[in-house]
């Protein structure tokens, strides 16, 4: 079977996080068929997160803006929702108060199935990859030779 150290690099890219992977499964150090482990989400590789993201909040979507979340009834009722969801899609919940005033939230308190949008520039850059790009002349413009974003001087 698969060791931990193979398990880790598998996962996450690195032996490095054995040991943080060992501590998440009460230090366990040998692995055993058929059984479940914990992997902390931050030490993941970057498309995997994706996945899981895209596993937990299947109704999320990636759109011009940045990504569309739908609040799920376990996050409207747990206690700092928007840190939470900031340290999923931004990878710091320190970015909760931006969440807040680039969706017009005046508290942190959400209800289930509302929508907020995690903008693009504070996105993890794994989850910014996954935006469809915007409509070709938004931005600057169409120049006058058809290219857009150029100016037009004259």
């Amino acid at each position: 079977g698969e060791g931990l150290l193979a398990f880790a690099r598998r996962l996450t890219g690195t032996n490095e996080t054995a040991s943080t992977i060992s501590a998440a499964n009460g230090g366990q150090r040998s692995l055993k068929i058929d059984s479940r482990y914990r992997v902390p989400f931050g030490v993941l590789r970057p498309d995997y997160q994706v996945r899981v993201l895209r596993g937990i909040f299947g109704d999320d979507r990636p759109t011009a803006a940045g990504w569309e979340h739908v609040v799920l009834a376990r996050e409207a009722l747990s206690e700092r929702p928007l840190e939470r969801i900031a340290w999923w899609f931004t990878g710091s919940s320190a970015n909760h108060r931006l969440l807040a005033e680039r969706n017009g939230l005046q508290r942190e308190q959400l209800g289930m199935g509302q929508r907020i949008v995690i903008p693009a520039t504070l996105l993890r850059p794994h989850l910014r990859a996954q935006l469809p790009e915007p409509p070709v002349g938004v931005g600057l413009g169409q120049g006058v030779d058809g290219f857009p974003g150029r100016l037009a001087l004259g």
